[in-house]
């Protein structure tokens, strides 16, 4: 492949703007390294990260940085394939990924057809896990991402409707419905994520325990 490197000025006006190609970038804490391909051709270019952001960083974080990053295809004998890049992706590194969790013992008292908030995260990442045991099966557990409400559901249709008991799928109930579990394969968030609960029952509103667990996505 021919690699042909050039400023951050001369890279847009022949690779975004006359070429029209989609660009790819990784990013260190001192710079970010920014390509596109064309065939057999790698245009690429580098724009340094400044504590006080300079006019190419400002650039490229407003107007680039969202849009790039577009998983590439390309067919080879009939056949679709995934555009790699040959250094690799920083994703790549078990680093980019670090364990975060929240978890209470003690119990949070819910509130009846009042949502209460037991965790809530800031930033981006992937959810991995999240237990809430509660005394009694009279709650309901809802689940944000990015501030949409993706997952709201009482445990007794959870567990005696639905039939989902025991850990025989990825959302589940255990011991008479009262314990809420959930285990998503590949669940992302971009900005936050929250979850809240909410009795059911005016006179019978359980306490709930908790563990919630995400890998936050980090800058190398």
């Amino acid at each position: 492949m021919s690699i042909k490197q050039y400023n951050w000025t001369d890279f847009k006006a022949i690779a975004i703007t006359a070429k029209a190609l989609d660009i790819q970038y990784r990013e260190t804490t001192e710079r970010y390294y920014i390509w596109a391909t064309e065939t057999i051709t790698e245009y690429v270019t580098e724009v340094e990260k400044t504590a006080t952001p300079n006019a190419n960083q400002i650039d490229f974080e407003t107007n680039y940085k969202a849009i790039a990053n577009v998983v590439k295809s390309f067919r080879f004998n009939g056949d679709e394939r995934l555009l790699v890049h040959s250094e690799g992706d920083t994703y790549e590194s078990p680093d980019r990924f670090q364990l975060r969790s929240s978890y209470n013992a003690v119990g949070v008292q819910t509130l009846f057809a009042t949502d209460t908030t037991i965790v809530t995260f800031s930033g981006k990442g992937l959810f991995d896990f999240v237990a809430v045991t509660g005394s009694n099966p009279n709650y309901i557990v809802d689940i944000f991402i990015d501030g949409t409400s993706r997952l709201r559901i009482n445990m007794a249709d959870l567990g005696s409707v639905l039939g989902l008991v025991g850990g025989n799928v990825d959302i589940w109930t255990e011991i008479a419905n009262k314990n809420f579990r959930y285990h998503p394969t590949q669940v992302g968030f971009g900005t936050s994520f929250t979850i809240k609960v909410a009795a059911t029952q005016a006179n019978q509103r359980p306490a709930v325990t908790f563990l919630a667990l995400w890998r936050e996505v980090v800058t190398l």
